[in-house]
């Protein structure tokens, strides 16, 4: 897990280099002033959480909770965090509405430029993925499903071969790590939910 984690720091630290480059050419040419920089991944890496290593075959946060940082003039200067859940579907609009183009009709996501200007925001994001032998390994074919709000994690695996679902349900206000599995723990799903 060492070497794991060394060789992940040193891309990081080889992706910033990159950015810090790029943002040097754009001030260069003096060309920050109405550029949008986004940078933001498909997804996570876990080191042991859950008990996994690398990406794929989890919909935990430390997989596809990932970062979408934006630099840029007017709204984001000066630097502001955004806690609200926004997905890689809301890059495109919100890249389009900070531009004052118009959204693409029948383009999943909404703009996040409301959340950024502090306005009420509510969304949760979901996230998929379909197993196979050929991503497993192993003899599976399942689907999964995440979606996440402020408050809940809710995360259903369907066996499609046998039809079988697997529930799990997680309180991130009480459980951030997401480790007490509450429909598991009840055998029912939360009220509210």
């Amino acid at each position: 897990m060492l070497v794991a984690n060394w060789a992940y720091w040193r891309g990081v630290r080889w992706v910033d280099g990159l950015l810090a480059e790029t943002y040097g050419l754009l001030e260069g040419a003096g060309m920050l002033e109405n550029t949008l920089l986004v940078v933001t991944s498909d997804h996570g890496e876990a080191f042991g959480e859950h008990g996994g290593l690398a990406h794929g075959l989890r919909l935990y946060d430390e997989l596809v909770r990932v970062p979408l940082v934006m630099c840029g003039p007017h709204e984001f200067m000066g630097g502001k965090i955004v806690k609200e859940n926004v997905g890689l579907v809301d890059v495109l609009p919100t890249f389009l509405d900070w531009s004052g183009l118009a959204a693409l009709p029948g383009v999943a996501g909404r703009s996040a430029m409301e959340a950024v200007r502090g306005d009420a925001w509510c969304r949760p994001v979901v996230s998929e993925e379909y197993l196979s032998p050929l991503s497993t390994g192993e003899e599976v074919q399942a689907y999964r499903v995440s979606v996440r709000t402020q408050r809940w994690k809710y995360i259903v695996t369907v066996d499609l071969k046998g039809g079988d679902y697997q529930e799990e349900v997680y309180d991130l206000f009480v459980d951030p790590l997401v480790v007490d599995d509450l429909a598991k723990r009840t055998g029912r799903l939360p009220e509210g939910l």
